[in-house]
């Protein structure tokens, strides 16, 4: 799942029942655009 703050995570399980959680850097962005896109998802 893309993330707003600009990665992707989501987890996967092992056959031996383990979760793995991953994550990857999709974009860099500046901290005014991270509060934008945090704002846009949850408003007040």
């Amino acid at each position: 799942m893309d993330q707003f703050y600009g990665e992707r995570s989501g987890t996967v399980r092992d056959p031996f029942g383990h979760e793995w959680l991953l994550g990857g850097h999709l974009e860099a962005m500046a901290p005014d655009e991270m509060q934008r896109r945090y704002s846009a998802l949850f408003p007040r």
